[in-house]
């Protein structure tokens, strides 16, 4: 509801500063990429529920995302390779936060360092 008010009130404020009549057709554009480039795509990793080799997770090449990791058994350290990003150490039960944007299309392992396996795999698709 927050975007669709901004957007209103951006095309109101666009349309009152221009000195003709006719509707700019520019303007729709702009609105929903700015309003693609704020939206944060979030999954939550728990260790041991749903995670595993198997377990992909996907995104859209250009998104926002929060991947947060949890390991409800364990003192952990997270890694997501390609990006090379880390939780560093995570308290048994703590979470933590991994924030990227998917800039590069590709499957990419997140691992544990404590036990060098494979968590997941996150997917960004073109």
């Amino acid at each position: 509801m927050k975007k669709f008010a901004l957007a209103a009130v951006a095309v109101f404020a666009l349309s009152a500063c221009s000195g003709s009549s006719t509707s700019d057709t520019t303007v729709a554009p702009d609105t929903t990429t700015i309003a693609s480039t704020t939206d944060t795509e979030k999954f939550t990793l728990t260790v041991g529920e749903n995670s595993g080799a198997t377990n992909i997770i996907s995104f859209t090449k250009g998104a926002n995302v929060e991947l947060i990791i949890v390991n409800p058994t364990a003192d952990d350290e997270v890694h997501l390779h390609g990006y090379d990003l880390t939780t560093g150490e995570l308290a048994k039960g703590a979470k933590a936060v991994i924030s990227f944007v998917a800039d590069q299309a590709g499957d990419f392992e997140v691992e544990s360092h404590k036990t060098e396996q494979v968590l997941s795999i996150v997917r960004i698709s073109e």
